[in-house]
């Protein structure tokens, strides 16, 4: 949401587009000759912010105001609008629960609430709010799959880059498959063998150093049975190369399960797990390959 979208979520702004649909949906008039109309009545209806109204309908349209002679119930549906069209980022927080984003919402709107009846606990104030933290819910998911899908864009562009000229290629399992337990199949050179490509397999998180890496028990039993052939990467913002973590790094931010409770998704400070990652700069990074060195023929007998 904008500053200045912000500053529109004000009683007087809704209160005048309200005035404006109820007159349209009774004679049928344009919204500026509606407002003109209006403007030839009494004092309070003239008192409302039509500026205020004309700017959110001219990004929104009109049917963001939505005409109901229950002033309360107009104020919910169109509150409900605004934010749909608006997607104030407060919304997914909302579903820790209506007090974590009270504080965070300035005097105005707190007003419009209270207008909609929306700051008890009746029937139709819960079903409103529980509508909206499902919707906060929905806009994480589809944020987080969209760093996510990043990240694994910006993965696969390093893994053709280690692999060029071998003849191998990196596979993007996610997109084929996210039951996988792992984000991109590769290939590396054995410590072994210097030469020799062993599969390898690569779990991909976007996230900043104020957020979050999650992991479910899936990916986890993946990387615990393939510990030695599994690498976390961690993509930060505009960060040309990936934090690269083994399972050793990861595994002591994992919990265990207890007694007949199993743990099904875990969440880590994104901080917890950087900072050891930074200080191994030595660290090399994967050898490219060689393109005339024999491949490996991997289970299904492809090379």
């Amino acid at each position: 949401m904008t500053t200045g979208d912000s500053s529109l979520l004000r009683a007087s702004v809704i209160y005048a587009g309200l005035e404006i649909a109820r007159d349209r949906a009774a004679s049928g008039r344009s919204p500026e000759e509606t407002l003109a109309f209006i403007r030839q009545g009494d004092a309070h209806r003239n008192s409302f912010d039509y500026a205020g109204a004309f700017t959110l309908a001219g990004t929104h349209g009109w049917s963001v105001f939505v005409d109901s002679p229950d002033t309360a119930a107009a104020f919910r549906a169109t509150l409900s609008n605004l934010i749909v069209s608006l997607r104030p980022t407060w919304v997914m927080v909302l579903p820790a629960g209506r007090a974590k984003i009270m504080a965070a919402l300035d005097e105005d709107l707190v007003q419009c609430l209270e207008i909609a009846a929306l700051l008890g606990y009746d029937d139709e104030a819960v079903a409103w709010w529980d509508a909206l933290a499902s919707l906060g819910r929905q806009w994480s998911d589809d944020e987080r799959l969209a760093i996510g899908r990043e990240a694994e864009k910006r993965a696969m562009a390093r893994e053709r880059a280690l692999l060029a000229g071998t003849g191998r290629e990196p596979r993007w399992v996610a997109i084929e498959d996210n039951t996988a337990g792992y984000d991109i199949e590769t290939w590396r050179c054995t410590e072994a063998e210097r030469g020799e490509l062993a599969q390898h397999y690569v779990e991909v998180k976007g996230s900043s150093m104020i957020g979050f890496v999650h992991l479910s028990r899936g990916e986890w039993d993946f990387a615990r049975k393939n510990a030695a052939a599994w690498e976390l990467q961690i993509w930060l913002a505009d960060d040309p190369e990936p934090v690269v973590l083994g399972f050793e790094n990861v595994s002591p931010h994992i919990p265990g399960d207890q007694g007949e409770g199993t743990w099904e998704r875990v969440k880590v400070a994104t901080d917890r797990l950087v900072p050891a990652a930074r200080l191994q700069v030595d660290t090399p990074l994967p050898q490219p390959m060689l393109p005339d060195q024999d491949l490996p023929v991997s289970p299904d007998g492809a090379q």
